[in-house]
């Protein structure tokens, strides 16, 4: 469990008088074991000031699984808001990018990944985030960074893409008013 752990670290960046503002959050993966982790408050989320909370909700690789409409549903009946994480990186959203609508429409967020915009997860992962970005699918870009060598933020390298082929104001929203 990560709570503890943060909680943890949160007082040793406090008691060092670090002016930061610190949050855990983390990818939750799409599967049988979510529901009852949910149930049970041990998955971490993203909470606004105001106490609203939202689900970074990862997909597996490989599909969109059955269910997938219904779970989102089910979370916006607990008032918590998912935000799907790279879809772009979904294979079977990668052969048919239409089908993020449904999860769109039931009030799913989009967060797509800053390498995939500048093609660095390949042909099919960036013809799918272009599409994601063509029908304004997309509510924020993330670095989903993994460290600075093999997964790098690629942030600015991926706004300046969004900026020339969209436009400051969209790019400002993506990157800076939404996250």
């Amino acid at each position: 469990n990560l709570i503890p752990r943060f909680k943890a670290f949160r007082r040793q960046v406090e008691a060092a008088q670090i002016p930061v503002r610190l949050a855990l959050a983390s990818e939750a993966r799409l599967c049988d074991e979510l529901l009852p982790l949910l149930e049970r408050g041990i998955v971490p989320m993203l909470e606004s000031a105001v106490g609203a909370k939202t689900l970074l909700l990862e997909l597996p690789h490989s599909h969109v699984p059955a269910g997938s409409l219904a779970f989102i549903r089910w979370l916006q009946r607990r008032s918590i808001t998912p935000l799907l994480a790279h879809p772009e990186r979904n294979k079977e959203l990668m052969m048919h990018p239409q089908r993020l609508q449904p999860l769109r429409d039931a009030g799913c967020l989009v967060q797509v990944t800053a390498a995939a915009v500048t093609g660095g997860f390949g042909e099919r992962a960036q013809r799918a985030v272009d599409f994601f970005l063509d029908k304004n699918w997309v509510n924020m870009v993330a670095s989903d960074a993994h460290n600075l060598r093999h997964r790098p933020p690629l942030m600015r390298e991926a706004a300046a893409v969004i900026d020339a082929r969209y436009g400051a104001e969209v790019a400002r929203q993506l990157f800076v008013a939404a996250p």
